[in-house]
């Protein structure tokens, strides 16, 4: 469940949640947090990890076909993708599921959002994961 009262808590959860699911693949992960060297850039968290560096987006929409932002809609600039190798995009379905889906950043590139059916099409189905409800996993 991704959980936060702000953005960045939201993202920091999310980042959690990338590093537990990379390393339940043999992966190794890093949380960086870069807010204080670089305080404007879009990077406040991201994850660097063997399979290479990975910018994350945490959204708080459960609807279902809503789109989430890649970018901050006033400047809509991209070029903080440019190093890195995936997108990660964390929100909470109305039931209760967390979403995680690596999306290549090449994939990302171009768009200023993606509507969720374009990321779960677009998605690295060896990384991304749907996680069981928060309830489910106490009983598991």
């Amino acid at each position: 469940m991704i959980i936060g009262a702000s953005a960045s808590e939201r993202k920091k959860c999310v980042a959690h949640l990338v590093k537990a699911r990379l390393e339940s693949l043999n992966q190794t992960a890093q949380i960086v947090d870069t807010s204080p060297s670089q305080p404007d850039h879009p990077d406040n968290v991201m994850v660097e990890s063997s399979i290479g560096r990975i910018h994350i987006i945490a959204s708080v929409s459960r609807d279902p076909n809503g789109s989430i932002p890649t970018t901050d809609l006033e400047d809509q600039d991209l070029s903080f993708l440019a190093d890195k190798d995936f997108v990660v995009y964390g929100w909470t379905t109305n039931d209760g599921r967390t979403m995680i889906m690596f999306v290549p950043a090449k994939d990302v590139l171009g768009h200023h959002y993606l509507s969720k059916n374009q990321i779960i099409a677009a998605r690295d189905r060896d990384y991304s994961a749907v996680l069981p409800p928060r309830d489910r996993q106490m009983e598991a």
